[in-house]
């Protein structure tokens, strides 16, 4: 019986903290921006890191993920701005 109660309260914690997916969410998303606005992707972009040989390597490009249609895309913008990026984003919808 304790034993379930501290996976409820568990449970209640994770609910109470919230759920990000991804990427961290700032107060500027918590607006409605349409898609096809540079604002809604600039908290999206990302630049890509990897670990190789226990070294983490990091472009020096933006990138973003996608989703539309079933299908899920990552593509690099080619910008060393976010801002930038984010424009190019919002011009790439659905996919580039």
């Amino acid at each position: 019986m304790t034993q379930n109660k501290t996976e409820q309260e568990m449970v209640t914690k994770v609910k109470k903290s919230g759920y990000t997916i991804g990427y961290t969410i700032s107060p500027e998303t918590s607006k409605s921006y349409q898609h096809t606005d540079a604002r809604y992707w600039k908290s999206r972009v990302f630049r890509h890191r990897r670990h190789r040989r226990g070294v983490i390597i990091e472009d020096a490009h933006f990138s973003v993920r996608m989703a539309f249609d079933s299908r899920r895309e990552q593509f690099n913008t080619g910008e060393n701005e976010k801002s930038a990026a984010a424009a190019i984003a919002a011009r790439n919808l659905p996919f580039p």
